[in-house]
């Protein structure tokens, strides 16, 4: 088929359009048509039938809980800093705990 595709293009290049290259055109698109069918019935084949998704639970709310543990971690970690803080950053963090905790 490449090759009798090539040898059309050759003919539309040159202008040498001939009943042979009228007739290798039609076969072409015989051939073409028919791999087209073929695929659409490969496409209905009984095997292929679709199935109904299932119904699973989900699972962001263990995802949830596992990130709101990790984020108390963190907080316990942050609220551990050394006493030698300036005053201004003990005010900031303290500020970034409450606005964490009123958080939803």
């Amino acid at each position: 088929m490449i090759q009798d595709m090539k040898q059309t293009e050759e003919d539309l290049v040159n202008k040498r359009i001939e009943q042979e290259t009228i007739r290798r055109q039609k076969d072409l698109l015989t051939k073409m048509l028919d791999a087209e069918k073929a695929e659409r019935q490969q496409d209905e084949d009984a095997k292929r039938e679709s199935k109904a998704g299932k119904d699973l639970p989900p699972s962001y709310p263990k995802m949830l809980e596992k990130f709101r543990l990790q984020q108390r971690n963190e907080q316990e970690i942050l609220q551990k800093l050394p006493p030698d803080l300036n005053y201004y950053y003990k005010n900031k963090i303290t500020d970034y705990f409450k606005l964490l905790n009123s958080a939803p």
